[in-house]
């Protein structure tokens, strides 16, 4: 089955999770079968009641007998680094549910628009973030991930399970190399692109302007492009200090 966490309740919502109340919503199947709907909400429920139990850290009782926990590490890595307001796990999430597995995983991500510094209305106790919640700095999915209120989500109980931040930690390694090119990738996209951004905001004439939820307005194309790779360099050597201290 495909699934689709959405908060914004523009489709049907088919359950939302017992403890966490995150909402589910099937889009493969669009109609689920009675049988798969009661398969895929106990299966949530489950992981969330293992999750929270008395032995979350076991492999074989705990909550790793419910997810594909590598899919979790890497949809951690992600929006954590993209400090995406959207990848609270509350909107346009997309998993998938095996019934041969009988496990959750992440799949595909999306919905990016709001994340990279991008969006002006982080909360102000978030921790670590040097005063500057709409920063590059911070913990945002770690402690906020499955839910709005800090310390009550999927990842701030998963960081407490210390073979989950051993994962993420040895999958950071082997992934930050390559991070550590993206912003050469970014300029090589924007010679790609030559003269399109120029005629784009000719016609539409934007720049200078705030838009909502622009934390900063720069006045230029490449004022944007440098404000994007600042904002990602920093969040990146922050996020590389700090995941091995966990």
């Amino acid at each position: 089955c495909y699934l689709e966490l959405e908060q914004n309740l523009d489709e049907t919502t088919n359950f939302y999770t017992g403890r966490c109340g995150v909402p589910v919503q099937f889009k493969e199947p669009e109609i689920p079968s009675d049988a798969q709907l009661s398969s895929v909400k106990a299966c949530f429920n489950n992981f969330e009641n293992a999750l929270w139990g008395s032995s979350f850290k076991d492999p074989v009782k705990g909550y790793a007998a419910y997810i594909d926990v590598d899919s979790f590490v890497d949809n951690y890595i992600i929006h954590e680094l993209a400090k995406d307001i959207d990848g609270n796990i509350r909107k346009s999430s997309f998993l998938s549910w095996s019934g041969t597995t009988h496990k959750i995983r992440f799949c595909h991500v999306w919905d990016f628009d709001l994340s990279f510094g991008n969006a002006d209305y982080f909360p102000w106790d978030m921790n670590d973030c040097q005063g500057e919640p709409n920063g590059p700095y911070g913990w945002w999915i770690k402690d906020y991930g499955s839910n709005s209120t800090k310390g009550n989500g999927w990842y701030d109980r998963l960081f407490q399970d210390p073979a989950f931040v051993s994962a993420v930690q040895d999958r950071w390694a082997e992934v930050f190399p390559e991070l550590k090119r993206m912003p050469e990738y970014l300029e090589k996209l924007v010679k790609e692109m030559g003269d399109a951004p120029e005629r784009n905001f000719k016609k539409w004439d934007i720049l200078g302007t705030y838009v909502w939820p622009n934390v900063k307005v720069t006045g230029s194309y490449e004022g944007e492009i440098r404000y994007l790779v600042d904002f990602y360099t920093k969040r990146l050597e922050w996020l590389d200090s700090k995941l091995y201290t966990l």
